[in-house]
């Protein structure tokens, strides 16, 4: 923590306030210091620094907090679940967190790569998913991504659409 010194006349105070660099304030957004740079173009309400120094501008922690706060368009978090490992608990860990977020009035934007198709099905239904593994002769994939239909074979073989069926229940 950096100490500032305000000298008056006759009198000088300390004061305990935390300055920071651009690379700080980048830390404490979670975004690269070339996004504050950004900032510091595009919003006019953005801190104005304390101090220019060679090594760049010098701001105040508890301002830059406060406009973290306030700011009109929050940087979005990614989060992003992997292991290798099938049975873990990667569907179900990202089926809660997603539901937990959504209902602390998050948004929440849930991508499944799994070629099972867990999550989507837990998201949709399982009725309402199997709607999307229909084809026809405009979508013969369904209204699926095309680059995952194919199975991976060696390059003299013809290349063969997989579909998965969804399990219904009834």
């Amino acid at each position: 923590m950096l100490m500032t010194r305000i000298s008056t006349a006759n009198t000088s105070t300390e004061m305990d306030e935390e300055l920071i660099g651009l690379f700080e304030v980048a830390e404490l957004a979670g975004v690269s210091p070339a996004a504050v740079g950004n900032w510091r173009k595009r919003y006019e309400n953005f801190p104005a620094p304390v101090k220019q120094l060679k090594s760049g501008p010098v701001f105040e922690k508890r301002q830059v907090s406060y406009w973290l706060r306030i700011k009109e368009n929050p940087m979005a978090k990614v989060i992003a679940l992997f292991n290798n490992k099938g049975g873990v608990g990667k569907t179900t860990t990202l089926w809660n967190l997603a539901t937990s977020l959504s209902y602390k009035g998050k948004k929440v934007l849930v991508i499944d790569f799994d070629p099972q198709c867990n999550l989507s099905i837990a998201a949709l239904g399982d009725v309402e998913f199997s709607t999307f593994l229909e084809s026809s002769s405009e979508l013969p994939y369904g209204k699926t991504i095309r680059a995952f239909a194919f199975a991976i074979h060696p390059a003299k073989r013809p290349r063969k659409a997989l579909y998965c069926k969804a399990k219904v229940s009834t």
